[in-house]
């Protein structure tokens, strides 16, 4: 009899990252100017972590979390319209977001291009609407000057008025009463969106995630806030799922996240992480959830996603 063949087991693929994917050695702390290793920042970030986590007093940025393919599209919208303004026949595309296999540095460039272009335009709008109200406002200072140019024309007629009456009051019958006024009531509605918002600290998120390395850290070590709002949109491919990831890049809190994982969102779980260019101990994570899986008897087939070993 031979021996007895062991199953094989299955894990996560881990992408082989580009050289610009990866984070630094030492992390420049934008507010203290220090050179911060990052070997030790993880390994003292279960204290360092939670006084951060949704605190807006030491945040750097209020992220605005939506999907990859709405950068892509707003992206060739801005494009588009910089185009049209410009006189310009540019319809070169610019790098797809959504890609597979995207680097952090182009993932971060876009991202960037994306805010600059969105502060742009809301700058824009923003001129045109105070410009109209601007408009409106003068408009409305010569509706009042005229309004008040009637009302005193019509309460010296109505003195004169009241004077003759007075006069020929004991010759008439007193006049009808007057109809009551009427007033228009305007009903204003705001509608409500649902969209993600999470704040963010630039030496937390960049010291473990390639993406945010690239984008977070040149924009505070360069001295390149006054081209950003304090709203930094950027994208992720499924951003109903980044929370726990959040949420873990703070406390590392294992538990946490494993519990969350399906089989309905595991798929998503590794594109964000794929994405974000996390170190192995994501990945770890999801391997342990393939293990669980298969302890239970379900057998977890991604293709792309999962290999066997």
């Amino acid at each position: 009899m031979g021996l007895p063949i062991s199953p094989k087991r299955k894990r996560v693929i881990l992408p082989l990252y580009k050289q610009t994917d990866h984070t630094p050695a030492f992390y420049k702390d934008p507010f203290s100017c220090k050179s911060i290793p990052t070997a030790y920042f993880l390994k003292n970030l279960d204290e360092i972590g939670p006084q951060h986590w949704k605190n807006n007093y030491t945040s750097d940025f209020l992220l605005r979390v939506v999907r990859t393919t709405e950068i892509d599209y707003y992206c060739n919208y801005f494009l588009s319209y910089s185009n049209i303004n410009n006189n310009e026949k540019n319809n070169v595309p610019i790098i797809n977001c959504s890609k597979s296999n995207i680097s952090a540095s182009e993932a971060a460039d876009i991202t960037c291009h994306f805010n600059v272009m969105l502060y742009n335009y809301q700058q824009q709008l923003y001129n045109i609407i105070y410009q109209s109200q601007s408009q409106q406002q003068q408009q409305q200072q010569q509706q009042q000057q005229q309004q008040q140019q009637q009302q005193q024309q019509q309460q010296q007629q109505q003195q004169q008025n009241s004077q003759q009456q007075q006069y020929l009051q004991q010759f008439t019958p007193p006049a009808s009463p007057p109809t009551s006024p009427t007033f228009n009531k305007q009903l204003q509605s705001s509608p409500s969106t649902s969209t993600y918002y999470f704040w963010s600290h630039t030496l937390v998120l960049a010291t473990q995630s390639g993406f945010f390395n690239q984008l977070l850290g040149p924009i505070n070590i360069l001295g390149n806030r006054s081209k950003y709002s304090n709203i930094l949109t950027i994208p992720i491919p499924y951003p109903e799922v980044f929370e726990p990831i959040l949420h873990w890049l703070y406390h590392h809190d294992d538990d946490a996240w494993l519990d969350l994982i399906t089989l309905e969102n595991f798929p998503k779980f590794y594109a964000n992480v794929s994405f974000l260019k996390l170190g192995r101990e994501a990945y770890d994570i999801l391997d342990a959830f393939i293990e669980e899986a298969e302890e239970m008897g379900v057998d977890i087939d991604f293709d792309g996603i999962v290999e066997t070993y």
